[in-house]
């Protein structure tokens, strides 16, 4: 509750529209007119939600004084309005500015320089939306938060290429002396599992560019608690201890390794079975074998799985057929896949 008081302040009316739109506004002409534009009367009503009330989260600015309020924050309406897909917009951002970082207040305003003090000896977890950085900090666990997964890592060119080139976003830098833990929230699919996995990898390759000593994963488990607030209540404060603290090393160099032995494995497979020659064939499973320092029959097994992914249809047959005749059928572009028992063996 301390924390939530120093942080969260009730915004409606005027102030509340102002405070998310206010920059957009005054670009349009929207203030000191008798009547409003066209442009100004629909921001006007896409925003008249925020006039119903709701909560307003600003973070410290982050340098020596760690006492002054950002003019970025959350709003989270009381009366949220929906996107194109019909799904409630449970937090805004003020139009027009960059995204920041959620470094809120602690009980006392020496917290943050006292922290930044002590890299070699305190973990500062990051983690997603400023709620869940207001749990960590209750549990008396250094964090901050980012507003989205992938806005660690900004565009140098804000308005440029999404695939352009990227830097750590500068509200991180006072940490990057510290060791790292990244908690973002469990997703129940695999396209939101990918995403987190990923966002959480691009965040730790410009940490450690930066000088990071150490980053690490602590992804919530779920289904049942999906962040770090939920864990709060339901487990309790010595429940989120243990998660920080079970936190696995996000090894960059050596996922990189495994992710180039991945490939020469399938390249290896993929000549195999594209030779007709069977002394070639041997040749080719002889020195793989040897150089990836795997079996024969994981080479095989590889060789297979690979020979059923250009032909799905072929494993529904009944008919038992060798490797030999299956390979010797016009085969389809291959498709990309990974043995991850073979790399694990």
């Amino acid at each position: 509750p301390e924390i939530a008081k120093r942080n969260l302040v009730s915004l409606d009316g005027e102030a509340a529209i102002e405070t998310l739109c206010g920059d957009r506004l005054d670009s349009a002409g929207g203030h000191g007119q008798q009547y409003a534009t066209k442009p100004v009367a629909k921001l006007l009503n896409r925003y008249e939600h925020a006039a119903d009330g709701g909560w307003w989260c600003s973070p410290l600015i982050t340098n020596d004084s760690w006492v002054t309020s950002s003019t970025w924050g959350c709003f989270k309406p009381d009366t949220p309005r929906v996107n194109d897909e019909g799904k409630p917009i449970k937090y805004e951002h003020p139009l027009d500015q960059q995204c920041g970082v959620f470094w809120l207040r602690n009980k006392n305003d020496a917290f943050w320089p006292w922290v930044l003090s002590k890299p070699g000896t305190l973990t500062i977890v990051i983690t997603e939306g400023a709620k869940k950085a207001a749990a960590l900090l209750t549990a008396g666990i250094p964090a901050v938060a980012l507003s989205g997964i992938w806005n660690g890592t900004p565009l140098i060119e804000p308005k440029g290429d999404p695939k352009g080139a990227r830097r750590l976003h500068p509200d991180l830098l006072p940490l990057i002396k510290h060791r790292v833990v990244i908690a973002f929230d469990y997703s129940s699919n695999n396209k939101g599992k990918s995403a987190v996995k990923s966002a959480a990898h691009r965040l730790a390759h410009y940490l450690y560019a930066k000088g990071c000593p150490w980053v690490g994963s602590a992804t919530c488990p779920g289904p049942h608690h999906k962040g770090v607030d939920d864990i709060l209540v339901h487990e309790g404060a010595d429940a989120l201890h243990q998660l920080i603290a079970s936190a696995v090393q996000i090894d960059l160099p050596k996922e990189q390794e495994q992710s180039s032995r991945i490939r020469d494995l399938e390249a290896a497979a993929a000549l195999y079975i594209d030779s007709e020659r069977p002394a070639e064939r041997a040749d080719i499973r002889a020195r793989t074998c040897s150089a990836m320092q795997i079996s024969r029959t994981d080479f095989m097994d590889l060789v297979t799985g690979e020979i059923e992914r250009r032909n799905p249809l072929q494993s529904l047959e009944s008919k038992s057929r060798s490797l030999d005749e299956i390979a010797a059928e016009k085969l389809e572009k291959p498709r990309p896949f990974i043995h991850q028992l073979i790399v694990e063996r």
